[in-house]
């Protein structure tokens, strides 16, 4: 706490004066922290009074966000941004961030910063406040849910999630030939197209396989390879296939994309024909393409021979239903129809409602027979027809005024079908003529297609409703239209009126006067005008301002308007004045005001040259007539038609604009930058710039760019041809440019040969299929031949701007050096045991050239040999490799000498061997056996006499033991040492008897083991076991007595089953009164004979009866816990000993019911003396110990005390 510019600690006094006053609290931990105030005064008996406050401190929190969700193909990248900012200031503060994979996730991806360096999902990173920025690369297809959790040094935290959505790179991929069927030597296109349905801007290959056939595929000028990949465009390209041989070819074309390895393929079939004998040209042209069912359409032939001569047959077919008539004959589709060379005719006709691809087929009668087709389309219709009727006027008036009914019938073709009319008055009156005869109702009459029209002439006043009937006298269909009239009565009042514009043309803001008439004709009244604008628009009046809609009274006579526009575009103004008549009569005029925006100019500047694949700096500048900031702008690049090169082009911050829209955003007033990156090989661009203002206004202006290529000379070659296997030769480059560019190049290289080698650059490996960079000029490389062979390496360069590729393919032949070797071998032993696999030390040792090695063994006896855990019998090989190696060898017949011979050969065939020779001994073995005396024992009872015999049958070794016993609990006593269970007896007797004493020490079925192993390799084990039978020991405690006089003597007696140490223990609750002692014992006091008291003895009982002396030596009662327990089990008991007084002579008293105390007394004449009993208060019964009372303590008197 801070109080007037001091700091106090929790309990230090700090001195303050009645009043108000402040201070300030510092917390220094996040939680709520209760304070409490004591205030004490300087009384001389101070008073003191308290209260407290909470407040709850927090750490300074912070806000995440992040941003960047968005979709991309596998293998593709893309940024996301995390931002971090305190809700205050706090530079103490610090801040680690983990990236994890959320749940929800199928897609799957890594995640680095943006200098490349990999996180780790889970693990903690710093982060610092601000912007940071990250890169998340795609691997697997699906929504990738990214938690980012940020956490401060006071352990809060906060996650936000970024999405990806990961998506395969697809693509369709189609081919097919130009011609299926061509003639060998002749050549067709066969064409390709790969399209993607959003652009990836990964790379394609393409490879083939002829399945059946022969003859070759081209791209240019170039044969294609079989099996080989090629790249190729996405979208329509071309390669060609040119006929060897006569047949059925069949060629399987695989497309890839290189970035996700995905594949398709397309089978291609080409017929390839001998030349014919005969061949020729054949049209088939239709004299119409639509007409109506049932009407047929003739159709124009022409079979012209090329080669030779032939007879001709004639088949057609159609996606619809029709028949095809020749020469008077009807033909279904498929039916052969004969024909001659030259022109002939014949007509198709259906009576389907469709579109007829109609396509007619010619063979001629060669062996093998030539057909040729051709076609066109017919589009079949029903005869229908549309029917419109209008009145000239809405509204007329009574006392015979008219007005003309304009019709109107159109049909979809022409058919010179008649059609006829008539009407139905539906509501009110009239009459309706043609030609100044009245038309009767409900009577057909006939009319013209196309427009025509009647007359409607009034009656009376009221709504005419007329109802007009057309129908097509040949189909019967029929079309009906109603025509609305009003008749009203003559007005009381009518009037003309006229609005004029001073001017029909104007700038947006600036008024427009309007001249405007009211004539009366009939009558006068008082007039309401309104007026409507196809613009945004006001109507000044007599110093009022009226919007579109609003009434405003005006007079008869000439009057004016001034009307004010907001928006540029064509204003249609209708002005309607309508009178008070009872039915008003209302009369409009249009006028038009065109007006305009401020307009603006558009220059470019950056005009110039530039290579492929490079950009240049180019701007657009804007100037406005007059300055409005409301007006807004959008762009559209064009390259013109005629250009020989191609571009694209990017803003300032390298977002890229596609061609041929227009886009928002990009441009204000003044000047804008924008970059041309040339994309062509080379050529002009004449590039159209747009821009159009939100008022509609366009202005252009064009650019023009040169795109060079960067021609440049690509050499590469070998110092040396041929080199050996291990070594290395320099590999030379010069790259020449005609001129210098300042352009940059990298090369890669791929080992087109089976066998392969490596490359390396200045002792740095460099990896196949991996552009790195090269300088101009001469530099150089190092090759390094690691197989043999001949090493076909095709190098590929490419300037980085143009991206212009030129290739150089070096050989180089690889030989083997002859190779040399040593070999040894050497056994671990000189003799082993037989069927045992003693290990043999073997070394090989390649001094010259590089082998692959076998080795084989053979033996003088009988055995096997074993190596990396296979078994091998003699004469089998078995593939090592120079070094040291280990394998054993196994003799399976004993007493001999087995001389081992090694013989090692490489893949030179030359061969080195090695001998050893090992004694193979006979297995040693023995035999083990053993009793006991009883099968059946007491706990800690020693079972003397465990017997054991070993016999050692063959060799002579020295053995060990290990003592086990399940079921229960024991030990082992052999030789003098002790053992308990699992331990190891290291030194056991062979042929003779020996025997070992076992003491079990808990009841259960016993299994007693001896597992016995001799000392050779490999060791021998067997085991004797046995079961022994162990019970519990019977045992019980008693005293002789439990009534006793002051220094009365009792026996304490155990009674045991089995002889043995036993642990007793006598402890007495209360305090204690009488001596324990072993009835030998000289004295009997404590320290001299007596046992101590609660405390544990170990005796040696023997079985039966064993007892112990008891003397009392206080006279009171006492009550003792005694135990006994054979280390095993326990036996415990309690017993209550009463203790009387012990009175020489005369009368006496003794104790009864429940007392205490010491009792010394004596009776005299005068009374009776009881001494000692100050601290007890004791129940007394007095008797007489004469010889006339032989029941002791008989009942005299009974005195209270």
């Amino acid at each position: 706490m801070s109080y007037n510019g001091v700091n106090y600690n929790q309990g230090e006094p700090i001195a303050i004066t009645s009043g108000n006053f402040t201070a300030s609290y510092l917390g220094s931990t996040s939680s709520l922290h209760n304070i409490a105030f004591t205030v004490t005064n300087a009384n001389a008996i101070p008073i003191s009074h308290s209260d407290d406050v909470n407040i709850t401190f927090n750490n300074v929190d912070f806000n995440l966000a992040t941003a960047g969700d968005s979709s991309l193909y596998v293998g593709n990248s893309d940024d996301f941004n995390i931002y971090l900012s305190q809700l205050q200031n706090d530079a103490s503060t610090l801040y680690t961030a983990t990236y994890n994979i959320a749940s929800g996730s199928v897609g799957a991806g890594n995640i680095t910063t943006r200098a490349s360096a990999p996180i780790t999902l889970g693990q903690s990173y710093s982060i610092i406040l601000g912007t940071t920025s990250m890169n998340f690369t795609a691997t697997k297809v699906g929504l990738v849910l990214i938690d980012v959790t940020v956490t401060d040094s006071n352990n809060q935290s906060h996650t936000s999630q970024v999405t990806f959505n990961v998506e395969n790179i697809d693509f369709t991929f189609s081919g097919a030939p130009q011609q299926n069927t061509i003639e060998v030597r002749e050549t067709t296109s066969l064409n390709f197209n790969i399209t993607e349905p959003v652009t990836s801007g990964a790379v394609y290959q393409m490879k083939y396989e002829v399945v059946s056939g022969n003859g070759n595929v081209i791209d240019g000028n170039s044969t294609q390879l079989v099996n080989t990949y090629y790249n190729v465009n996405t979208g329509a390209y071309s390669w060609e296939f040119e006929a060897i041989n006569n047949g059925n070819v069949e060629l399987l074309f695989t497309t890839r994309n290189m970035t996700t390895n995905v594949e398709y393929t397309q089978m291609v079939n080409i017929t390839v024909n001998e030349p014919p004998v005969n061949d020729f040209s054949f049209t088939a042209i239709g004299s119409a393409n639509s007409t109506t069912v049932e009407q047929s359409v003739p159709v124009n032939f022409n079979i012209t021979e090329t080669v030779g001569n032939s007879t001709y047959s004639m088949v057609f077919s159609s996606t619809s239903t029709g028949t095809f008539t020749y020469n008077g004959v009807d033909y279904l589709q498929g039916q052969p129809i004969s024909v001659s060379p030259g022109n002939f005719t014949g007509a198709y006709k259906s009576s389907t409602v469709d579109t007829h691809n109609i396509t007619f087929t010619v063979t001629n009668a060669n062996t093998i027979p030539v057909s040729h087709n051709s076609g066109f389309s017919i589009t079949y219709n029903l005869l229908d027809f549309t029917f419109s009727g209008a009145a000239q006027q809405n509204t007329i008036e009574t006392g015979g005024e008219s007005t003309f009914l304009n019709f109107n019938i159109s049909e979809i073709f022409v058919s010179g079908n008649d059609y006829e009319m008539k009407y139905e008055v539906i509501n009110g009156s009239g009459n309706v003529k043609d030609g100044g005869l009245v038309k009767s109702v409900n009577t057909f009459f006939n009319v013209n297609t196309g427009s025509y029209s009647w007359e409607f002439e009034s009656t009376n006043s009221g709504n005419i409703e007329l109802l007009f009937t057309v129908r097509n006298i040949t189909t019967r269909v029929t079309h009906t239209q109603t025509i609305n009239v009003t008749v009203t009565d003559p007005p009381a009042s009518d009037f003309s009126f006229t609005a004029i514009g001073s001017t029909n043309s104007e700038t947006v803001g600036q008024a427009v006067l309007v001249n405007l008439n009211i004539t009366e004709t009939i009558g006068n009244s008082a007039y309401s005008m309104v007026f409507t604008s196809s613009g945004t628009g006001s109507l000044e009046y007599n110093g009022s301002t009226y919007v579109q809609g609003q009434p405003i009274a005006v007079t008869a006579g000439n009057f004016t308007g001034i009307y004010n526009s907001t928006t540029a575009n064509v204003h249609d103004i209708i002005f309607t004045v309508t009178n008070d008549n009872t039915t008003p009569i209302s009369r409009s005029d249009t006028i038009s005001i065109s007006f305009n925006s401020i307009d603006f100019t558009l220059s470019t500047v950056g005009d110039g040259s530039l290579f492929k694949n490079s950009e240049k700096d180019f701007y657009t500048i804007i100037s406005q007539e007059n300055n409005d900031n409301t007006i807004t702008y959008k762009i559209r690049f064009s390259i013109i038609g005629g250009s020989t090169g191609n571009g694209q082009i990017y803003t300032d911050v390298n977002s890229l604009i596609p061609l041929g829209s227009y886009h928002n955003g990009f441009l204000d007033v003044g000047s804008s930058s924008f970059r041309f990156q040339g994309l062509s090989n080379g050529g002009d661009v004449e590039l159209l710039v747009e821009v159009m203002d939100s008022n509609g206004i366009i202005k252009s202006s064009s650019l023009y760019f040169v795109v060079e290529d960067v021609p440049y000379v690509f050499d590469a070659a070998a110092q040396d041809g041929s080199t050996e296997l291990g070594n290395s030769t320099d590999i030379f480059f010069n790259v020449t440019e005609a001129a210098v560019s300042f352009t940059n190049y990298e090369i890669k290289y791929q080992i087109t040969s089976a066998q392969t080698a490596q490359i390396s650059n200045d002792g740095t490996v460099v990896n196949p299929n991996t552009y790195i960079p090269i300088d101009t000029g001469s530099t150089s490389w190092t090759f390094t031949g690691t197989e043999v062979g001949d090493i076909s390496i095709l190098f590929t360069i490419r300037n980085t701007n143009t991206l212009s590729l030129k290739a150089k393919t070096i050989n180089i032949n690889v030989t083997k050096i002859p190779s040399d070797f040593t070999f040894t071998a050497i056994s671990s032993v000189n003799n082993a045991i037989v069927n045992t696999c003693p290990n043999i030390n073997f070394n090989l040792t390649e001094t010259t050239g590089n082998s692959t090695y076998s080795m084989v063994f053979t033996t003088s006896s009988s055995g096997t040999f074993t190596y990396n855990g296979t078994i091998y019998n003699q004469g089998q090989p078995i593939t090592v490799v120079p070094g040291n190696f280990i394998g054993c060898y196994t003799g399976t017949t004993a007493g001999l000498d087995h001389d081992v011979e090694f013989i090692v050969r490489n893949s030179e065939d030359l061969s080195k061997d090695a001998e050893e020779r090992i004694f193979i001994e006979s297995e040693k073995n023995f035999e083990v056996s053993g009793a006991v005396n009883s099968a059946t024992v007491i706990i800690n009872d020693n079972v003397g006499g465990v017997n054991f015999n070993l016999h050692e049958t063959v060799g002579n070794s020295s053995y060990s033991a290990v003592f086990k016993t399940t079921g229960g609990a024991g030990t082992l006593e052999y030789d003098g040492n002790i053992y308990t269970n699992g331990q190891t007896i290291p030194t056991f007797l062979i042929n003779s008897s020996s025997g070992g004493t076992y003491y079990p020490t808990s009841e259960g079925n016993h299994l007693i083991s001896f597992t016995v192993s001799n000392s050779e390799v490999p060791i021998k084990s067997k085991t004797f076991q046995t079961f022994l039978n162990v019970t519990q020991s019977m045992m019980d405690i008693n005293f002789s007595r439990l009534s006793y006089y002051q220094s009365d003597q009792g026996l304490l007696s155990f009674d045991v089953e089995q002889a043995g140490l036993y642990t007793i223990n006598i402890s007495p609750q209360t305090t204690e009164n009488g001596y324990f002692c072993n009835p030998s014992a000289i004295f009997c006091v404590p320290g001299f004979g007596a046992y101590e008291l609660s405390t544990d003895i170990t005796l040696s009982l023997n079985s039966g009866v064993n007892t112990i002396n008891f003397t009392t030596n206080k006279s009171y009662d006492v009550t003792y816990d005694i135990s006994i327990s054979d280390g095993v089990n326990t036996v415990s008991k309690s017993f209550e000993i009463v203790v009387d007084p012990l009175i020489t002579s005369g009368m006496g008293y003794t104790r009864y019911e429940s007392s205490n105390g010491v009792l010394t007394s004596c009776i005299t004449s005068s009374g009776v003396y009881l001494g000692a009993i100050t601290s007890y208060s004791t129940k007394v019964r007095a008797y007489m110990n004469t010889t006339a009372f032989l029941a002791s303590g008989g009942l005299i008197l009974i005195h209270m005390i």
